[in-house]
């Protein structure tokens, strides 16, 4: 079944960059400069080196204060993947787990060494609103990618959790997922001089039957991995030719950080550096995800709508909050849709926009791809829309990365056209 409106040619990146402008792709703002201003203009992103550096200058644990608030209890009856209702006794057990306070927080510096979620509490227990919903735990919050850098500021009482902070979220990640770094490790490859970047989903180390720690690991797409020197011919008794040796991290025995050198096919899908910083770029990764499964909350090793556009412009270097609604305010170039404007309004000024930008409305986001025939289309990760064709409005489930046009209708029965609230202008000449 295709979706109304859509072809099978448009199910291909390459219909939509056929479709560029030349004046589409001369934008005006570089990589470094949309960067500088993301991290100046956004209270939701962190560098962490540098807050890690300017801890280890003042040792004032109040450096970390304003990501040290732990959730409240949620009021609504919330039940498990048993269908059971989490009750007092749950509550009582996972809040005292979670408990710590300015004396018991030791700061130190560490390494994601797989893609690992973050909890809102330090439990692996689901939180469903439904006995039947097995989608929506809302424990869920994100997941770290392999080889990101976090810094640890607590542990939970069962010493099984790390409270984390990342580049964009703060959580609990279980602790068999981390490895604790010293400074000047965590310094290297924090900020590595050359690195991969994982292009695509199902990129995976080669085998290597000398170290089982790097053999055959999946590492999803927009992970960052340092390259390894070029001195030995060989990894694992395999010659190199035709591979990039990357660092892996593994979490040894006592839980600190050991790296090891693996090779990755240079066919997988990786690329040295950053892709370049632009609206085909944008396109071509957004359809390397193209009907992936929906994953609230990163759930199932998938993306949900706003960790798509997130690690879409991760693969070109550029750093955009967690959270759709941190996105949408991420940077002082953005084009605000007011409420009021009415169809033909938006409509003027969708065909002012270059492909490639972030479009936003109240808690999800797509990625503008352009205009055929009068009709707007997005790439985007979507629950699904309201069928009207037999005149009786039937909500058909999608959950997955796809085309649609923007006049297709939500589930609260307004299309997503009339749902928009503003454009991120990453690309600033793309927009009109």
């Amino acid at each position: 079944m295709m979706l109304p409106g859509v072809t099978e040619a448009m199910l291909e990146p390459d219909f939509w960059i056929r479709r560029l402008r030349q004046s589409d792709e001369a934008h005006h703002m570089d990589r470094a400069t949309c960067s500088d201003i993301l991290w100046s203009d956004c209270r939701d992103l962190v560098h962490v080196p540098s807050i890690a550096a300017t801890f280890l200058t003042n040792l004032d644990l109040d450096v970390f204060h304003r990501w040290l608030t732990l959730p409240e209890i949620d009021g609504r009856t919330l039940y498990n993947e048993h269908s059971q209702p989490l009750n007092e006794t749950f509550w009582q057990t996972v809040t005292t787990n979670a408990s710590f306070g300015k004396e018991q927080m030791y700061v130190r510096f560490g390494f994601a060494v797989r893609r690992a979620d973050v909890r809102r509490w330090p439990t692996a227990t689901c939180a469903f609103r439904t006995p039947e919903d097995r989608e929506f735990d809302q424990f869920q919050e994100t997941a770290l990618h392999t080889f990101e850098p976090v810094i640890v500021l607590a542990d939970s009482r069962d010493g099984q959790w790390h409270y984390a902070i990342s580049q964009t979220y703060a959580g609990w990640v279980r602790s068999a997922d981390i490895a604790i770094a010293t400074w000047q490790d965590f310094l290297q490859y924090a900020q590595p001089e050359r690195f991969v970047v994982v292009t695509r989903p199902g990129v995976c180390t080669q085998a290597n039957p000398y170290d089982e720690a790097v053999s055959k690991r999946w590492i999803e797409m927009a992970a960052y991995l340092p390259i390894a020197d070029a001195a030995e011919p060989s990894v694992g008794n395999q010659i190199r030719v035709g591979h990039t040796p990357i660092l892996y991290p593994v979490r040894l025995p006592d839980g600190t950080l050991e790296v090891r050198t693996a090779l990755i096919s240079n066919r997988a899908g990786i690329h040295e550096g950053y892709l370049p910083f632009s609206p085909a770029w944008a396109i071509r990764s957004a359809f390397q995800l193209l009907t992936e499964r929906y994953g609230w909350g990163d759930s199932f090793g998938n993306h949900d709508c706003s960790s798509l556009v997130m690690d879409v412009f991760r693969t070109m270097g550029v750093p955009l909050p967690r959270n759709a609604g941190a996105q949408e305010h991420a940077s002082r170039h953005r084009v605000e849709i007011p409420p009021s404007a009415g169809v033909r309004e938006r409509m003027r000024l969708l065909e002012g926009l270059g492909p490639g930008v972030p479009l936003y409305m109240p808690g999800h986001t797509m990625l503008y791809l352009g205009c055929v025939d009068h009709r707007h289309y997005v790439i985007h990760d979507f629950a699904g829309f309201l069928d009207d064709e037999r005149g009786d409005e039937i909500f058909v489930p999608v959950n997955e990365v796809m085309v649609s046009t923007l006049d297709v209708k939500s589930s609260k029965g307004q299309t997503y056209l009339e749902s928009l609230t503003g454009v991120l202008e990453l690309f600033p000449s793309a927009v009109r």
